[in-house]
């Protein structure tokens, strides 16, 4: 059975049915008195942990004067009488205390009939809700008015043009409102405008809404009124020192470069002042480029100098195969400090991970052969956040003292990420050591 009340409803009437259980054919069971031996009737709360118990040997059940008439028991006790055993039979009435339906924080409450006084156990659940739905004005939502839509202190009804009835004023429309740029509009034009916009609150009911709209927008017009002109000065100075980058370009062609003294110059490095003459030559030098100041067609200096960096890019990395599948294994050498390279291939944006070797699965985290954590970007660093790839850094000291008797051993490994507050476990598998033959 299943009867909703708002929590703390007071003068709570439950009816109940209780079946005869010598019969199959579903009929109630009559003639339960409040003081039957053996009828038990217990109540909890969904944050219980104990029930409180009413029973009529003990003498904590009453009976009811008036049936369905609430009439609040005696401290302790509650009321509990059968309705009519010629037009319903099986059903009984039982009044609970007010505080019982109070409980704070709780959700439901579990009302339980039972013991050896003759008929079937019989339970009813009373969902304990905020929402009252006996409440017809506005269900037991305080945040709702009381007072009908469209009168003094109800909610705003609209008039057959769809505007809020009772707004007055020459603009009808925010579309109405002029638009509002600092570097253009007029502060005396938006006066206007704001004063178009407190007309148009006259006569709305208590207006707080519309109220602060217009006190945000009288902020927006000081702040423009307070606007100051740009430092033209400083303008200046940068446009003097921009123009300079002219004087380091030369025609090649119908291509623009710079020339060997750009250097010279261009702009001051590090923030700190021009390049210094040590400070060009350690550049010049690490391009390969000649310190001559003479202007160069056809194949400059910085020309070799490129074509001596698309030589390097065509030099291929040494990277390890990252690990992609979740069930993959990872072999790994004793000492060796190699990033062991992993690609999720979905966005990792925003995750934590976790990097953990054991000996078996039920070891403690505090007993974890290795464990990293991209919480130091020493031990895990995220590399490409959107495709999923990271990697892990182990240092010789991590797996040094693994294999003791220098023979290979296999390992368990996992990869735990955390990302929105859900935990998932991406990879797994044997972590395979194999010793080391140069050893320091």
């Amino acid at each position: 059975m299943l009867i909703s009340f708002v929590r703390g409803q007071t003068s709570v009437i439950l009816r109940v049915k209780i079946l005869d259980p010598t019969v199959s054919t579903g009929a109630g069971k009559t003639g339960i008195a409040y003081n039957t031996n053996g009828l038990t009737i217990s109540t909890i709360a969904d944050n219980e942990a104990s029930p409180t118990v009413y029973t009529g040997a003990g003498g904590t059940i009453e009976t009811i004067s008036t049936l369905g008439t609430y009439a609040a028991p005696t401290s302790g006790k509650c009321r509990f009488r059968e309705v009519s055993s010629a037009y319903n039979p099986g059903i009984y009435e039982i009044q609970l205390a007010d505080a019982r339906l109070a409980i704070s924080g709780a959700k439901s409450l579990l009302v339980s009939i039972s013991g050896a006084f003759g008929g079937a156990e019989c339970d009813a659940v009373i969902p304990l809700t905020d929402l009252n739905p006996y409440d017809a004005a506005r269900a037991g939502l305080s945040a709702l008015p009381t007072a009908a839509a469209g009168a003094s202190g109800g909610l705003p009804t609209v008039d057959a043009n769809n505007r809020v009835a009772g707004v007055q004023g020459t603009k009808t429309r925010l579309d109405d409102l002029h638009d509002f740029n600092p570097a253009t509009t007029d502060v005396t034009l938006a006066d206007t405008d704001l004063a178009d916009l407190k007309d148009s609150i006259k006569g709305t009911p208590s207006g707080r809404s519309v109220k602060e709209a217009y006190d945000k927008a009288e902020a927006a017009r000081a702040a423009a009124a307070a606007l100051v002109n740009p430092d033209n000065q400083s303008i200046a100075s940068i446009k003097s020192t921009s123009d300079k980058l002219n004087t380091t370009l030369e025609a090649d062609g119908s291509v623009y470069r710079l020339t060997a003294n750009a250097l010279e110059q261009g702009l001051p490095g590090a923030g700190v002042g021009d390049w210094t003459a040590d400070e060009r030559k350690q550049i010049r030098q690490a391009l390969g480029v000649a310190g001559t100041a003479a202007a160069t067609t056809g194949s400059g200096n910085l020309d070799v100098a490129l074509s001596r960096l698309g030589e390097l890019r065509a030099v291929p990395l040494l990277e390890s195969a990252a690990i992609v599948a979740a069930g993959q294994d990872i072999t790994f050498t004793r000492g060796d400090t190699q990033p062991i390279t992993f690609d999720l291939g979905r966005d990792i944006t925003g995750a934590s991970l976790k990097f953990t070797v054991k000996r078996r699965t039920t070891d403690p985290q505090s007993a974890a052969l290795i464990a990293k954590s991209s919480a130091q970007v020493s031990q895990i660093v995220i590399t490409q956040a959107a495709a999923g790839r990271f990697a892990v850094k182990l240092l010789t000291a991590d797996t040094a003292s693994l294999l003791p008797d220098g023979r290979r051993a296999a390992f368990l490994y996992d990869v735990e990420m955390t990302i929105s507050g859900v935990v998932e476990t991406i990879f797994a598998g044997s972590f395979v050591l194999l010793p080391d033959v140069t050893t320091a």
